[in-house]
């Protein structure tokens, strides 16, 4: 037994014919061969600017288990998430004092978490919460 099934809604009709898109041209970047400049000496020899800029930062979290999630403002101003993370957990990195503020937000489920963040060796932060915690430093 051969059953079919045939269906028509007149759709080819409206069909057009796309020509393909042209060649992209190759063209080739130069490339200098001259050295680059030296950069100028400093005038405080042993500098220590860049250093004084920064603050220490101590995230941590404690609790039991495990965190769904921990998201954290990293060295380098950028941020950083963590996935299925093992309680506690801690973390040092360094922050520009001039950029955003220290923060670590942690999503859990079931039990409680408290987060502390610590700044040049000051606890500034400390909360415990479920479910959704945040410890951000106080602008």
């Amino acid at each position: 037994m051969v059953i079919a099934l045939v269906m028509s809604n007149g759709s080819a009709k409206d069909q057009a014919v796309v020509p393909p898109l042209p060649a992209m041209p190759s063209s080739k970047t130069p490339v200098s061969t001259s050295a680059a400049p030296s950069p100028p000496a400093s005038s405080t020899p042993g500098s220590t600017a860049t250093t004084a800029a920064l603050d220490p930062v101590v995230y941590s979290v404690t609790g039991e288990g495990r965190a769904i999630s921990i998201t954290y403002r990293d060295s380098g101003d950028v941020i950083a998430t963590e996935f299925n993370v093992a309680l506690p957990w801690s973390k040092e990195v360094s922050l520009s004092k001039s950029g955003n503020n220290a923060n670590v937000t942690i999503v859990n489920i079931g039990h409680d978490v408290t987060c502390t963040l610590t700044v040049a060796g000051t606890q500034v932060r400390q909360r415990t919460g479920v479910g959704l915690t945040i410890c951000d430093a106080p602008a």
